[in-house]
């Protein structure tokens, strides 16, 4: 048995302007997200229908990526082991600016770029260097 209930104009507006006010709410809370992200190589995705293709390499701290970077591109093992003994003395000061030590290494190193005693152009020498470092330190 089909019970019909009959509403006068008002109730029936009411009604509807709820039911589209609550619908209109749920909606805008959905697409009002906050999200704190802190760490390395997090990845967040919201949304419908969203995809993400992603891939990342965190080298942050770890000593033997870098040795391993720096001996791939053709850095003396003296000059490496160098830079292993000055890296965690120091914290960089943005990913712009390393503290003396540091520079100080990497300016020995286009040193031996600009004379060919490192078989690299200065060009490549100081990207390979700047990379390698900042992904060490977890910057840039």
């Amino acid at each position: 048995m089909t019970v019909l209930t009959t509403y006068n104009q008002t109730e029936f507006q009411n009604i509807i302007f709820d039911t589209v006010k609550n619908a209109v709410q749920s909606e805008i809370a959905k697409t009002n997200t906050t999200i704190t992200n802190n760490g390395d190589g997090n990845l967040i995705n919201t949304g419908n229908y969203a995809t993400i293709s992603f891939s990342v390499s965190i080298n942050k701290g770890n000593l033997e990526a870098l040795k391993k970077t720096l001996q791939e591109n053709h850095v003396s093992k003296e000059d490496v082991n160098d830079l292993l003994t000055v890296i965690d003395t120091e914290s960089p000061v943005s990913n712009m600016h390393f503290e003396p030590k540091v520079n100080q290494w990497l300016y020995k190193m286009i040193g031996r770029a600009m004379d060919s005693s490192w078989k690299i152009s200065i060009g490549t020498a100081s990207g390979i260097l700047a990379k390698a470092i900042c992904h060490y330190y977890g910057i840039g």
